[in-house]
Parts: C-alpha cells; sequence; structure tokens
C-alpha cells in the first residue's frame, strides 16, 4: 500500500519513475494497479484474521485446537497472489521484482558488480522488516516445539540468531555501499559518501548488537545496561536523520552536491517539512523495537 501511495504522488508530481528504476517504459502496472493488489493482500489479511477471532473466541469451526493453522494458511493466501493471472501486472513483471531481491541478496556476498537505485530502495525497505526478522526465529521455534500456549518456547541458539536475522537488512545495505564505494575508484568524494552511508547502517549493526548481547550475564549493571542501550540508540538515530536530511533529501544548510534550492524543489515546501518531521518521529522509534522490554 505504501509502494503504492509513493508511485501516486510520482504520478501526480510527473516523476518518471519507470526510467529512474529501471521500468519497462511499455509496462502498464501504474498506481491503480498496484492500490488494487495491495487492497485484495489487505482483505485475505482481514477475513483471515476476522475468520480467526470468530474461531478463537466462539468456535464456530467447532471445538479443535488447530488455530495455529491459521497463520500457514495466510502465508500461503499471499504465496498464491504470486501465480494468480492479472491482466496487467504480467508475470514477467512479479519475475522482475524477484531479480531485483534476489540481486540484493547477492550483494551480501558481494557476487553483483554494480548497485542500482531499485536495489538501494529495496533494500532500504527491507531495514524496516528488522523487527519481523528478529522474531522470526521465535516463530519458527514455536511451531516447531510444539506449539503450546501456556509456556514459553524454548528456542536454542536464539540469542545468536535473532541478531542475526534482525541485522540482515542492514548488513545487506552495507554491502551495497561497500560494494558502490568499489565501483567509484575515480571520485574521492563519491568514495567518501558510499563510505559514511556504510557507516550509516553499521550504526543500526551496532543498535541491534547492543541490544542482543547479555550485558548482566557478562556482570554490567543494570545502569550500565541501560547506558550501552542509549548510546547506541542515540548513535543509530541522530546518524540515520541526519544522514536523511543533509545526504539523501539536501534540505540542510550548505549540504553536499545533493542540494535543493528553490529553484529545484519538486514538491511543495510543506511537504519537505512534514517529511522532515515524521522521519525524525519515525527515527525516534524505531530502535525502541528492538530493546528489550525488561533486564531478565
Amino acid at each position: 500500500m505504501a509502494g503504492a501511495a509513493a508511485v501516486a504522488a510520482m504520478e501526480y508530481f510527473g516523476v518518471n519513475y519507470k526510467f529512474l528504476l529501471d521500468i519497462d517504459p511499455k509496462c502498464q502496472v501504474d498506481s491503480t494497479t498496484l492500490f488494487g493488489v495491495a487492497a485484495f493482500q489487505q482483505l485475505l489479511f482481514l477475513l483471515t484474521f476476522a475468520m480467526f477471532l470468530l474461531d478463537y473466541k466462539f468456535a464456530i469451526l467447532g471445538d479443535h485446537n488447530l488455530y495455529w493453522a491459521y497463520m500457514p494458511a495466510l502465508i500461503l493466501l499471499q504465496l498464491a497472489l504470486l501465480v494468480v493471472p492479472h491482466p496487467t501486472f504480467r508475470f514477467t513483471y512479479r519475475r522482475h521484482i524477484l531479480s531485483i531481491f534476489k540481486e540484493v541478496f547477492l550483494a551480501g556476498v558481494f557476487a553483483v558488480s554494480d548497485v542500482k537505485l531499485v536495489q538501494n530502495i529495496v533494500g532500504d525497505v527491507l531495514t524496516s522488516f528488522s523487527k519481523p526478522l528478529n522474531d522470526l526465529h521465535y516463530i519458527l521455534c514455536f511451531y516447531w516445539t510444539g506449539m503450546s500456549h501456556d509456556t514459553k518456547a524454548q528456542c536454542p541458539g536464539d540469542a545468536f540468531m535473532r541478531p542475526l536475522l534482525g541485522g540482515l537488512p542492514f548488513y545487506l545495505r552495507f554491502c551495497q555501499c561497500i560494494i558502490r564505494y568499489r565501483g567509484s575508484r575515480n571520485d574521492e568524494k563519491a568514495q567518501r559518501m558510499h563510505l559514511m552511508n556504510a557507516g550509516k547502517y553499521v550504526s543500526g549493526l551496532l543498535v541491534i548488537f547492543c541490544n542482543s548481547v547479555p550485558w548482566q550475564a557478562l556482570g554490567v549493571s543494570p545502569y550500565g545496561v541501560c547506558l550501552i542501550w542509549v548510546c547506541s540508540y542515540l548513535l543509530g538515530t541522530i546518524y540515520m536523520f541526519a544522514w536523511d536530511i543533509k545526504v539523501d533529501w539536501g534540505l540542510m544548510p550548505d549540504p553536499d552536491h545533493f542540494i535543493r534550492t528553490q529553484s529545484c524543489l519538486m514538491y511543495p515546501r510543506w511537504m519537505y517539512r512534514s517529511i522532515a518531521v515524521g522521519n525524525l518521529i519515525g527515527r525516534l522509534t524505531w530502535a525502541m523495537t528492538l530493546m528489550p522490554s525488561t533486564f531478565d
């Protein structure tokens, strides 16, 4: 849905996003198509969730213990949409999207020589899934160990797997920055920018690492643990927000060559201000989802 809204905004303001994202010029997929697909996905989710609630609370399907099946069923329904024919959103375009994800993951082992804008965007989107990926290991463990609702699932290797999965998107973006650094050997300024951009994702990895280490088991006091969390959180948040405003958007005084003067503002001024405020709020809250809620 967010992607459809972004495409709609670019269509409204006349941005040639097909050129920027290397999309086939003949592609007829537009924001209306994406809104339709997203709405159908949302409908499937709401129907499945409503069915789960009705079944669990009112036993509309009788007395059983198969409530665990709703989530796999929802996943299968969402995956089935990938093979459902669509008059506009053809299989060729779907395969192209999958190939982009493939390129993003191949960057993690430096198996690609170049990183395009669309791969950068997909990599950035994946960083928003750090928390769901962080929980993925426990979800799989919950199903594997019998799905008991009375006791917490005991997951071997959880202390290692959770930060590994949660940090994967930041690692992929870090690798993309290094690949772009290697490809800019004749441009020292570009190399410096790519290294600084890589540092942004290192700060994200630092937050995940600091919130995953069992500091108290290593003899650190609760106050020291809290201090480590807060320092890593502030470092990552300030770094990422400053980079967004100064480099990616060019909205601070005397920035680099991405500066946006009054003559080249594509959108209304209020939009830049409101998005900057929204970005700050998002940056102030993103790491909180990764922080432990207790000192247990």
